[in-house]
């Protein structure tokens, strides 16, 4: 084995590549790309779920956790679960949760191996591609009555029992990378 790589800063730079080459490979696999929810759409999101306070939670590819953490901080009987399977997102929600101390349950592994049936509240913001295959699964596995709610992107074919528009709210949301787009959140009733 090559000497550079047996010092200390062979083995970052090591590191660093596994990572970078980890989330390349996720984001191939997963055609979904990271890109979290601005922290101030976080608190939106956990109030438009009207969350009772001792539910189960599950954020569907849930980055660096940010939703989960807000949630466990407004609520600290939520159970709350995070999917993702991009290794920079994973590591840094990781570290966070160690920080923080909120016990949110963070999983490397894909959502759509596994079983959601006892959710109460599910909370996603993926492209349209990977709704497809969760309403397909949502359909399958949700108990009547569980609330999904949707940053940013619809379920084809089924209606929302209530829609956010962002262009209502007294704040500015122009920083926005397609500001013809107005952002929207969606809450389904399943």
């Amino acid at each position: 084995m090559p000497e550079f790589l047996l010092t200390a800063g062979g083995i970052v730079i090591s590191l660093l590549a596994i990572l970078l080459l980890g989330t390349l490979l996720a984001l191939l696999l997963t055609r979904t790309p990271y890109i979290p929810t601005p922290h101030h759409i976080t608190s939106i999101m956990v109030d438009f779920a009207k969350l009772q306070g001792n539910e189960r939670v599950y954020d569907l590819g849930c980055g660096d956790g940010r939703l989960l953490f807000e949630t466990k901080r407004r609520f600290p009987g939520m159970t709350a679960v995070g999917y993702e399977v991009s290794p920079y997102p994973y590591l840094k929600a990781l570290a966070r949760n160690t920080a923080t101390r909120r016990g949110v349950r963070l999983l490397f592994r894909s959502f759509l191996e596994s079983n959601l049936s006892d959710a109460d509240v599910i909370f996603v913001y993926l492209l349209p591609p990977m709704m497809e295959k969760l309403q397909r699964k949502l359909a399958r596995e949700l108990r009547p009555g569980t609330r999904v709610i949707s940053h940013g992107f619809e379920f084809k074919g089924r209606t929302p029992v209530e829609i956010l528009d962002f262009k209502k709210l007294p704040l500015s949301f122009g920083y926005y990378a397609h500001p013809e787009r107005t952002p929207m959140l969606y809450r389904y009733l399943w």
